[in-house]
């Protein structure tokens, strides 16, 4: 069996391109217009960068999505619209999310950073670096610890970015 290979992700690169979509599904394409309006006054993204989509979705009526690329990371942060909720108050929260990650300039968001750990550790030992971790990365941590033997170190560099270290090869 071929095993996982090694993966330090510990810095971003220079962005190169941002884009925003906001996609609506029984709704006016207003309600996407507000959002993107928000995102823009919230993170000075130009009007070209962003979008509205109607799409057929019976489920969601409203979400939407910031990326910022780096050329080979990509960061994506969204937001999912609810009865009762302003367009804009979602759409403040997905472009909180992306701010805190373009400032930090780390690899890695906090949303990614759950979803590394696994694959990490069956790999045996990597690294990277993120934002604040949330508490659903620190559970599957403890999770992934109860099964294999592979120490997992978060370490915090400052006020705003955390190194998280899969340590060892003991899935071999």
């Amino acid at each position: 069996m071929d095993r996982l290979a090694r993966l330090d992700l510990v810095e971003r690169g220079p962005i190169r391109r941002h884009r925003c979509a906001a996609w609506v599904s029984r709704l006016p394409s207003s309600v996407g217009e507000r959002e993107l309006a928000a995102v823009r006054q919230e993170l000075g993204w130009p009007a070209e960068h962003c979008r509205v989509e109607t799409v057929a979705n019976r489920r969601v009526r409203a979400t939407r999505w910031c990326s910022s690329s780096s050329g080979a990371r990509d960061g994506v942060f969204t937001g999912f619209g609810e009865r009762g909720r302003a367009a804009e108050e979602v759409a403040r929260q997905a472009a909180a999310a992306a701010r805190s990650w373009l400032q930090a300039e780390v690899p890695v968001s906090d949303y990614l950073a759950d979803q590394l750990l696994l694959p990490m550790a069956l790999a045996g030992g990597d690294s990277f670096r993120t934002v604040a971790l949330s508490l659903h990365a620190k559970t599957n941590a403890a999770i992934i610890r109860r099964f294999l033997e592979v120490p997992i170190r978060f370490e915090q560099e400052d006020d705003v970015r955390w190194r998280v270290m899969v340590v060892g090869d003991k899935c071999s």
